[in-house]
């Protein structure tokens, strides 16, 4: 039977720091966005952590760990006049027993649109054990997205270390040319996104492995991120030949695909209220 401790806003807890969920980042996390009282995605979200759980940690949460999470979820929120905010999940598992804290934290400022650049020095290693899985291992992410910032971008796109594009820091990137629409595929070392996957499962989108001359003629781009969910992008630069893309912003492919998703979101959503 799973364990959950819940967090409240400015509560302060103990930790003992010689978990390896401390010590050594040894968990799982998830970011859900409850907006106007309503949960998003839940069922994905419980898919991916569950299945992490199974995948590295050998342990099997039940169908009656859910539901007993999903009751301390809507318990947490009632408790929180708040109700627009990012909804957190961590996941570990020490002594032969999985614990999940539940916490939350405010929405991060969003931008109309975003400028990218292209990373070579700081690479993903597609060869990772713990690729494609949301841990807590996120502190080269966290530099990597500072780093960005201090040079004037929102983040990177990085590369893996065969040369293929991936994602950035913290969202997956999604590429237009005339009516098509591609994205690197996961063979490339991305953690796939709630979002992600939600737009391939609804569109007709082309997964590939993508190299920097693949993105030289695009017309669009956008990225996803459970917190936006569905950022265009304005411009990439950091490309070899020292060229910028100027990118549309307003392509009608990235409206259709903000509206559709919006319906798609509240079709999978649970309302608190």
């Amino acid at each position: 039977m799973i364990e959950i401790r819940v967090i409240q806003p400015n509560e302060k807890i103990r930790i003992d720091p010689l978990d390896d969920a401390f010590s050594y980042g040894m968990a799982f996390f998830e970011s859900m966005k409850i907006y106007k009282g309503r949960l998003y995605y839940w069922d994905k979200h419980w898919e991916r952590i569950s299945g992490s759980a199974l995948e590295l940690f050998g342990c099997n949460l039940s169908l009656n760990d859910k539901d007993k999470v999903l009751k301390s979820i809507s318990d947490f929120h009632r408790i929180n006049l708040s109700t627009d905010y990012i909804l957190k999940l961590s996941l570990t598992y020490s002594n032969r027993k999985p614990l999940i804290y539940i916490y939350k934290r405010s929405n991060f400022k969003k931008p109309e649109s975003v400028s990218l650049c292209l990373n070579f020095d700081y690479l993903i290693n597609e060869n990772s054990l713990i690729k494609g899985y949301k841990t807590h291992n996120y502190f080269e992410n966290i530099l990597l997205k500072k780093h960005a910032e201090r040079k004037g971008f929102y983040d990177y796109i990085r590369l893996n270390t065969k040369g293929y594009l991936c994602e950035t820091s913290s969202a997956n990137c999604f590429f237009i040319s005339g009516e098509n629409i591609i994205t690197p595929s996961v063979a490339s070392g991305l953690l796939s996104g709630i979002i992600r996957q939600t737009i391939l499962d609804e569109f007709n989108i082309q997964c590939k492995a993508l190299k920097e001359d693949d993105i030289k003629s695009i017309d669009s781009a956008f990225i996803t991120n459970i917190s936006f969910p569905i950022m265009p992008v304005s411009s990439i630069s950091g490309l070899s030949n020292k060229t910028k893309l100027n990118l549309n912003v307003k392509n009608p492919l990235i409206e259709e695909i903000k509206y559709s998703l919006k319906k798609i979101a509240l079709s999978k959503s649970i309302n608190f209220n």
